[in-house]
């Protein structure tokens, strides 16, 4: 969630919120379940247990994000993010 919220200027504390959010919040949140659940492996009922949220929620929210990743900006920075998470994890695949 930290990584999302250093690309996005989103805090964390505003995507754990269970209150009504603006639309640049709710995509932050999306963009951090779906990098726990694909650079991560989480499956999504942990996802949504680690967010308080069903896993249906959280499907549905890395659905959008699967089909929102056609814009290469975003890709590219998802793309980023995800490498960054995996060198932090050590999860980085040898060159």
């Amino acid at each position: 969630m930290q990584a999302v919220a250093s690309v996005t200027g989103v805090p964390a504390a505003a995507m754990q919120s269970r209150r009504l959010l603006n639309r640049e919040v709710r995509r932050a949140r999306s963009l951090a379940w779906y990098l726990s659940h694909t650079e991560y492996g989480w499956p999504l009922y942990r996802v949504g247990a680690a967010f308080d949220r069903d896993r249906t929620t959280v499907a549905k929210a890395c659905r959008e994000v699967e089909d929102m990743r056609d814009d290469p900006a975003l890709d590219g920075l998802l793309d980023r993010v995800g490498r960054g998470l995996a060198e932090i994890t050590g999860q980085a695949e040898a060159a």
